[in-house]
């Protein structure tokens, strides 16, 4: 069923990061998240593909997550309860 998702062509996250969005699918499905959740999830990391341009991921720092977060608190006006959510 994984696998099935991470190929799905309507997946931009499957295409472009196909190993690090089956090792997501995995973490989230195997302590049985509900669907809501993942959706929740996967919007927050196209937030960050989209904030840093599409850089992969593991070649993110420490930086690069702060100031995704500055942006989201200081420019899109997110509130501090649902920052606590997203942060590593």
């Amino acid at each position: 069923m994984i696998d099935q998702t991470v190929e799905d062509a309507k997946n931009q996250i499957g295409k472009q990061f196909p190993e690090i969005y089956r090792k997501f699918l995995v973490a989230i499905r195997l302590p049985d998240f509900s669907p809501n959740t993942e959706r929740s999830y996967l919007g927050w990391i196209n937030r960050f593909l989209r904030f840093h341009s599409e850089k992969h991921p593991c070649d993110c720092a420490e930086v690069e997550v702060v100031s995704f977060l500055e942006h989201l608190a200081l420019i899109r006006k997110v509130s501090g309860a649902r920052l606590h959510r997203v942060r590593p």
